[in-house]
């Protein structure tokens, strides 16, 4: 005998009276049988997805629900949840932070120069005439090099610091990710080393304004409040930063502490996003020479650590033969893999691990970081592994999975350390349009109302409630779908999907979007990762549309913004920019 869990028979009884059948038609379902929509290109389509399905309602064509539909209306949920938390919360309390911090007097003149720039970034003016500052935001301005930092004395990638994503072109948003990114992103290293040029008197002088940067936080009511928001949000902080400051040691005393305790601290660097030279490491590994303070550390995401633990100079040089991969690249005179991508993320999270390309080390690499992500990560990884689970998967089922990523690396573009290598419900369609279709499968459905429900967890919006009641009503479906094809009761709810999830978004973002996930500098490329117009596909008379995800290089000093990647499409090729041929 076959038992139903309490949750499918709950959704069972809720929705027979829904799907025209009894509550005890929904026992054990038969084997599910896979749809197998078909690419049409033939068929032209908006430029945003949702503009697909609207396109179907005035055709009068039903409506295929894809998985990219599902994910790309999830995502997009969130979108607009976070940038209202950010426009609302975030932001603000961020530059009353700043402005908390650069009123106090601080004798230590990195410190005071450093708040300084934070000053005039967060608010959009500058006040200071001492030269390193306005040296600082003259560079952050162009953000078009790596250069030494006025403030540290260090090499700075100030290409990270272009606003992109959601931030681009709104003017509070614009200063809020310049002033968070500059303030996460200058690291006050600790460790003396000819790696990262850091010589013992400068590391004196970055540990002393660490230290007198520490203290004056502790004296501002909002700090414990403002790290409260960002760890709820965005994850656990894996650099030292203004909550580490020890209250047992005299100040002299701090930095020497923190070194020596980075390990047992959690403070030892998962993503190195600090700039150095692998000849010059001697004994020491990344991660020890990259120990720093930062006054808004970088969040711990296993995901971009695993991945930068694939790429130069944690595995060696290309041993193949034949044309150079995508990851290839020139570090050191030697060819390396020198760039991580998509493919990398899902042979992380794959159930058996694909051949790897031949790298020295990177065999090894990959086994070692799949072991480590095992159980671990966040929801987006949760979701991509249920995805990569499924014996026999939809078609289509690729793209829909790397768009969910693309979507989470777009979101965390402010606070993720980039690796670097060295409705209305009651709405009824007329006229009728039979023959609606859903090519997702229930344990996918369940997958997303999972990542869902984390979503809700992060970003307060009550537009979760209604997606948990579209997920459960789809799982339902599929079911129903498996025993009886199309139903009347089915069309009406997929024919009616694209409505409720246009009510649920912030229709202005439903367009191709771009965000960089790894830099070379050695190249002076990033890899940019992101999706182009959707494209139709069929299933019988049903017509849905899926999202081609692109994955390219772009030169570091042109970091994309969504606007610049939509221009490139209308200018060229989506093929140009492709990640994998459908």
């Amino acid at each position: 005998m076959v038992h139903l869990t309490r949750r499918q028979l709950a959704g069972g009884l809720a929705m027979a009276p829904l799907l025209e059948m009894p509550a005890s038609a929904m026992a054990a379902p038969a084997p599910l049988p896979i749809l197998a929509p078909v690419l049409a290109p033939s068929l032209p389509l908006p430029r945003g997805l949702l503009g697909a399905y609207g396109l179907n309602r005035k055709l009068g064509r039903p409506n295929l629900i894809t998985e990219s539909l599902l994910i790309h209306g999830l995502e997009l949920t969130r979108r607009r949840a976070q940038i209202a938390q950010e426009r609302a919360v975030l932001a603000p309390a961020l530059a009353s932070w700043i402005t908390a911090l650069a009123g106090q007097d601080s004798a230590d003149p990195i410190a005071r120069d450093f708040l300084s720039v934070l000053l005039a970034l967060s608010h959009g003016e500058q006040t200071s005439d001492r030269p390193a500052v306005q040296a600082e935001l003259a560079r952050i301005a162009a953000a078009d090099t790596i250069a030494r930092s006025a403030i540290t004395g260090l090499p700075l990638d100030y290409t990270q610091l272009r606003p992109r994503g959601h931030y681009a072109g709104d003017p509070v948003l614009e200063r809020y990710f310049r002033s968070f990114r500059y303030a996460s992103a200058l690291a006050f290293l600790l460790v003396p080393s000819r790696a990262t040029g850091l010589a013992r008197r400068q590391a004196q002088r970055l540990g002393a304004a660490a230290v007198a940067l520490s203290h004056l936080a502790s004296a501002t009511p909002q700090t414990s409040a403002f790290f409260a928001l960002l760890q709820t949000g965005f994850g656990e902080a894996e650099d030292f930063g203004p909550l580490d400051l020890p209250s047992d040691l005299p100040d002299a005393a701090v930095p020497a502490a923190w070194v020596r305790d980075a390990a047992a601290l959690g403070r030892l660097p998962g993503v190195i996003d600090v700039l150095y030279d692998t000849r010059h490491l001697g004994d020491k590994t990344p991660a020890q020479v990259a120990i720093s303070w930062r006054l808004l550390p970088g969040r711990r995401l296993p995901d971009v650590a695993a991945m930068q633990a694939l790429a130069h100079p944690a595995t060696g040089a290309w041993q193949g033969t034949g044309p150079l991969p995508f990851d290839a690249g020139a570090i050191g005179g030697q060819v390396v893999k020198a760039y991580v991508g998509l493919d990398d993320m899902l042979a992380l999270l794959a159930p058996q691990a694909p051949a790897a390309a031949p790298f020295a080390g990177l065999p090894a690499a990959l086994t070692a970081q799949r072991d480590i992500l095992l159980g671990r990560g966040n929801d987006t990884l949760r979701l991509l592994r249920a995805g990569l689970d499924e014996t026999a998967p939809p078609p289509f089922r690729l793209q829909a999975l790397g768009a969910a990523y693309a979507h989470y690396r777009h979101g965390m573009v402010l606070v993720a350390k980039q690796s670097y290598s060295g409705a209305d419900k009651g709405i009824t369609l007329n006229p009728a349009r039979p023959g609606a279709l859903l090519a997702t499968t229930p344990a996918f459905l369940r997958a997303l109302g999972a990542h869902a429900d984390a979503l809700a967890r992060r970003f307060a919006d009550p537009a979760w409630g209604e997606w948990g009641v579209i997920l459960r009503q789809l799982e339902d479906v599929a079911y129903l779908q498996a025993r009886r094809g199309p139903t009347a009761a089915a069309d009406t709810l997929l024919n009616a999907l694209d409505l409720r999830i246009a009510a649920l978004i912030d229709p202005a973002h439903d367009r191709p979007f771009i965000v960089d996930i790894h830099t070379c500098p050695a190249e002076g490329k990033v890899v940019e990762l992101g999706t182009a117009a959707p494209l139709a596909i069929m299933a019988g008379n049903a017509v849905g549309a899926i999202l081609p995800v692109c994955q390219f290089k772009h030169p570091m000093a042109d970091r994309l913004t969504d606007t610049r990647w939509g221009e490139m499409l209308s200018a060229g090729q989506p093929s140009d920019y492709v990640w994998r041929a459908l």
